[in-house]
C-alpha cells in the first residue's frame, strides 16, 4: 500500500505543505554532473502524484538551470497550483569565488530573475539562502517585504541564520520558515535556532537529513563519488572511514526495525515534530519511494535516544560543511544603527531615477572619487590618451586598453561607448568604512568623460550601473567649466550640480576647475545621515 503524505501547516503565517519535500539540487549538478532533464522532469512529476506538494530549488543550483527546470517540469504538467515552490538567493559567483549579498537592489533583481527562470507570477516561499554578513538583516528583510506586499513573493524565510539573526528578521516581517542542515550527526541547530524558531511560530525545513546520502549508504558512498561531485571536498567524506561506525549502527537498528538506513534517518528527523518538513533531495524514482517510506516509520523514545547516542558530536569526524563560515555560526549582521549612521536612511516614499524607472535603492556607503582616481591610479598617460581620440583607430586603441589592461584590474568594473565617447565605471575599495565591514567594504565613484560626455552613453551607462553594481547609489560626473555640451546633458539626465572643484589636471602643474555633477539611485537629498 502505497504511503499517504500528510499536509502539514508550515509555520505560522499560513502555508501548507506536504509533511515531506523534494530537494531539487542534485538534479543539475553539485553531485556530479546534471541528470538528463527528462528523467528529471520524469522524477517530479512522479514526487506531485504522490503527494509531495512542496519543492525547493535555489537560484545558485546550476546555476540557474535548476529553476529552469523546476519551472518546466511544472508547465508541462499544468501542475502549479498542486505544488509550493520554495527558492533562495544571496549566493552568487563573482570572477570565479563564491560570494554573499543580502543588498536590497540585489534581493530585488534576483527575486525578478528567479521568478523569471520559474516561468511563474509569485514565490511561494523566498528564503535568504546565506546571510550577508556586511548588511543588516533588516536592510535585507525590508526589501523582501516590499516584495511581499507586491504580490512577487507570497512568505518569506532564511536558511543558516543564528537565532540572533531570525530574531531580527521576523521583528521586520514574520518568518514562515528556516532551513537548516539537521540530521542524526548534523545537530548543531538544536540548543538555540530550534527553540527560538518554535517560540516565534516558525517552521523548520532541514536540508541533507540524510547527510547528502552518507547515512543511507556509508563509506561505499564516499568511495564512488564521481569527478564533479563536491561531496569530495568535504570534511565528514574526507574522513568516510572514521565515519563507517556511525553508519553502520544507523544500518544495525534499520535492519532491526525493517527498513533501509535512509527511511530510519527520515524517520528520525520526522519525529522531531510537527513543525518539522524535511526536504530530502535525490535524482532516482527508487530512492524517492524509499525516503517517502519513512514517513511510516515509527521510533520509540529509547530508538530516539540510541540513534542520537550514536551520532553525538564526538564520534562524528569533521565539520558538517565544507566552508562553515557560510552556516548560522558566523551569521551574525551589523546593528541598524551602525549602517544608519554611515548610510543613507529609509525612505517614506521614494523617488526613482530618470533613467532606471524600474529599480530601488541600492544602500550602501559612498566616497567621492576625485578626477585623480579616474586618470591616475597607475600614473599612465595612455588612459587620458586614449579617451581623447579624434579617429577611430585612437577610439579601438582606447578601448582595446580599457579591456585589457584596465578592466581586469579589481578597482576597476565596466566600461561603456558609442561612436563618439567612453563611459568609464570604477570601484575603489575603501576599508574602515566600519568596524563591522572593514575588510569587505566598498567605496563606489562612477566618473563619465570623453570627448564631450554625449546622451547616448549615459543612457547606456546610467542603467548599467544601478543594475550591474549593486553598491552603488550615486553616480558621479565631474566636467571641466568650460564643458557646456556635457553639462547640458547631465541635466537632461536628472544630475544636479553640486559646485567648483579645483583638481589638478592632466599634465603635472596643469590645473582646470572641475564642476561635479552627481546623480542618486532616489532623490535622497534630504536623506543623507
Amino acid at each position: 500500500m502505497a504511503t499517504v503524505i500528510p499536509k502539514v501547516k508550515l509555520g505560522s503565517q499560513g502555508l501548507v505543505v506536504s509533511q515531506q519535500g523534494l530537494g531539487c539540487m542534485g538534479m543539475s549538478g553539485n553531485y556530479g554532473l546534471p541528470k538528463p532533464e527528462a528523467d528529471m522532469i520524469k522524477l517530479i512529476h512522479h514526487a506531485i502524484d504522490s503527494g509531495v506538494t512542496f519543492l525547493d530549488t535555489s537560484d545558485v543550483y546550476g546555476p540557474h538551470t535548476n529553476e529552469i527546470l523546476v519551472g518546466k517540469a511544472l508547465k508541462e504538467g499544468g501542475l502549479r497550483e498542486k505544488v509550493q515552490i520554495a527558492t533562495k538567493f544571496a549566493i552568487r559567483h563573482v570572477d570565479g569565488k563564491m560570494d554573499v549579498c543580502g543588498d536590497p537592489a540585489y534581493v530585488r533583481s534576483a527575486c525578478e530573475a528567479s521568478l523569471k527562470r520559474l516561468d511563474i507570477d509569485c514565490i511561494d516561499l523566498y528564503y535568504v539562502h546565506r546571510i550577508d554578513i556586511r548588511v543588516p538583516i533588516e536592510v535585507t528583510m525590508g526589501e523582501l517585504k516590499k516584495l511581499v506586499e507586491e504580490g512577487k513573493v507570497k512568505y518569506v524565510g532564511l536558511s543558516e541564520a543564528s537565532a540572533s539573526t531570525i530574531r531580527r528578521a521576523h521583528a521586520v516581517h514574520p518568518l514562515t520558515a528556516v532551513q537548516n542542515e539537521w540530521s542524526i550527526w548534523s545537530r548543531d541547530l538544536e540548543e538555540d535556532i530550534v527553540p527560538t524558531c518554535r517560540e516565534l511560530g516558525i517552521g523548520i525545513v532541514p536540508y541533507s537529513p540524510i547527510g547528502r546520502g552518507f547515512l543511507a549508504a556509508g563509506p561505499k558512498l564516499a568511495e564512488n563519488l564521481t569527478d564533479g561531485d563536491y561531496r569530495k571536498s568535504h570534511p565528514r567524506f574526507q574522513n568516510a572511514e572514521q565515519n563507517k561506525s556511525v553508519f553502520e549502527r544507523v544500518n544495525e537498528i534499520a535492519t532491526r526495525k525493517g527498513c533501509t538506513p535512509a527511511q530510519l534517518a527520515l524517520a528520525w528527523v520526522h519525529h522531531q515534530g510537527s513543525d518539522v518538513v524535511p526536504i530530502p533531495g535525490t535524482t532516482k524514482i527508487e530512492n524517492f519511494n524509499q525516503n517517502i517510506g519513512a514517513l511510516s516509520v515509527k521510533l520509540t523514545p529509547e530508538e530516539m535516544g540510541e540513534l542520537e547516542l550514536i551520532a553525538s558530536s564526538d564520534m562524528v569526524k569533521g565539520e558538517r560543511h565544507a566552508v562553515m563560515h557560510l552556516t548560522w555560526i558566523n551569521s551574525e549582521t551589523p546593528p541598524l544603527s551602525s549602517w544608519k549612521a554611515i548610510h543613507i536612511s529609509r525612505l517614506s516614499s521614494p523617488r526613482q531615477p530618470p533613467m532606471s524607472s524600474s529599480l530601488e535603492l541600492s544602500i550602501r556607503p559612498f566616497r567621492v572619487t576625485d578626477v585623480d582616481d579616474f586618470f591616475s591610479w597607475a600614473r599612465d598617460d595612455r588612459v587620458t590618451q586614449y579617451l581623447r581620440w579624434n579617429t577611430i583607430k585612437d577610439r579601438e586603441e582606447a578601448l582595446k586598453y580599457l579591456m585589457e589592461v584596465v578592466i581586469p584590474h579589481p578597482w576597476r568594473r565596466s566600461v561603456c561607448f558609442d561612436d563618439k565617447s567612453i563611459g568609464y565605471i570604477s570601484v575603489k575599495p575603501e576599508s574602515g568604512v566600519d568596524r563591522h565591514r572593514a575588510h569587505i567594504s566598498y567605496a563606489i565613484g562612477v566618473n563619465f568623460w570623453g570627448r564631450g560626455i554625449t546622451t547616448a552613453a549615459m543612457k547606456m551607462a546610467i542603467p548599467m550601473v544601478f543594475q550591474e553594481m549593486s553598491y552603488v547609489v550615486r553616480i558621479e560626473a565631474l566636467v571641466e567649466d568650460e564643458n557646456k555640451a556635457s553639462q547640458k546633458v547631465l541635466g537632461k539626465l536628472g544630475f544636479k550640480k553640486e559646485g567648483y572643484l579645483r583638481k589638478y589636471g592632466f599634465n603635472k602643474g596643469e590645473i582646470r576647475d572641475m564642476i561635479m555633477y552627481s546623480l542618486l539611485s532616489y532623490d535622497l537629498s534630504d536623506q543623507i545621515c
